[in-house]
């Protein structure tokens, strides 16, 4: 029960330092392909290793036409068809430096990568997680090792969530984190 007034001024106030955040994390992203004092060489090859990733991205999606929210509706579709109609799913493709990050940490190109993209579902509570876990297992086939139980056992941090990884809609390999509203 705030003062309207402070709400006037606190919520838009909020909502643009979130902005402000995700516009600076997208520039430092996009600055991190960037060496610090780069020679002309490392400029040229840092420009053609972020435009092909770009690239890629662009092709993958003129060719899925909005893969994520169609992997989004029948996620969404499948878990109301199992008892789960309040859950909440969310998706996102990944951005190019994250991409390139995670090419650069496992040492692999842009196609033996198998999480371009990325989804969450959040239900209500831990049994509810493990409802949602065998309803996305027996709709879509399981990437061997890419299953993780952080409920029973957290990690040192104390998170907590049950990660997949499924071969979704469109044939697309992706993650899918599992976790209910007070993890």
């Amino acid at each position: 029960n705030r003062h309207p007034l402070i709400m006037a001024v606190w919520l838009p106030t909020l909502l643009a330092c979130a902005l402000v955040i995700a516009r600076t994390k997208f520039v430092s992203d996009l600055s991190a392909f960037m060496p610090k004092a780069p020679s002309e060489r490392q400029q040229l090859l840092v420009d053609q290793f972020r435009d092909g990733i770009i690239a890629r991205l662009d092709f993958l999606r003129d060719r899925g036409k909005a893969v994520v929210p169609r992997v989004l509706a029948e996620l969404e579709r499948k878990l109301a068809e199992g008892g789960l109609g309040g859950a909440t799913v969310s998706g996102r493709e990944k951005s190019p430096y994250s991409i390139w990050r995670k090419m650069h940490q496992k040492n692999v190109g842009f196609e033996q990568l198998s999480d371009i993209m990325a989804f969450r579902i959040v239900v209500e509570n831990v049994e509810q997680c493990y409802q949602a876990l065998g309803v996305i297992h027996s709709h879509y086939h399981v990437v061997p090792g890419r299953v993780k139980d952080y409920i029973t056992t957290p990690k040192p941090n104390h998170y907590q969530s049950l990660p997949t990884g499924n071969t979704v809609p469109e044939r697309t390999t992706a993650p899918i984190q599992i976790r209910n509203t007070g993890m």
